[in-house]
């Protein structure tokens, strides 16, 4: 593969500017509410895509619907946890 060409399965963030960011590791779901950078750094990218939600680093009812919302638009189940396809759809999503 040539330097600079596209990664298979690779996108552009609107927020991060570059390529999709590595998922977690851990699934962010409520209840209980998760708290972290990770979820931070998942709200800050679904606000840049026009999504109504506080950027606090809690994910709680407002994010769990807000994530069901890319789901249901990206064509996955909509369940509300953010997992290693949910994150990929969320970085990889042009702003509506």
């Amino acid at each position: 593969m040539k330097a600079g060409a596209p990664r298979p399965g690779g996108g552009t963030s609107p927020a991060t500017g570059g390529q999709v960011p590595a998922f977690p590791g851990r699934l962010l779901k409520y209840p209980p509410i998760t708290r972290g950078d990770d979820v931070r750094r998942w709200q800050k990218q679904a606000k840049a895509l026009g999504y109504q939600l506080n950027v606090d680093g809690a994910y709680g009812p407002a994010s769990r619907a807000v994530c069901r919302k890319i789901q249901r638009a990206a064509g996955l189940g909509d369940d509300g946890i953010v997992g290693k396809l949910t994150w990929r759809a969320t970085f990889a999503a042009k702003p509506k």
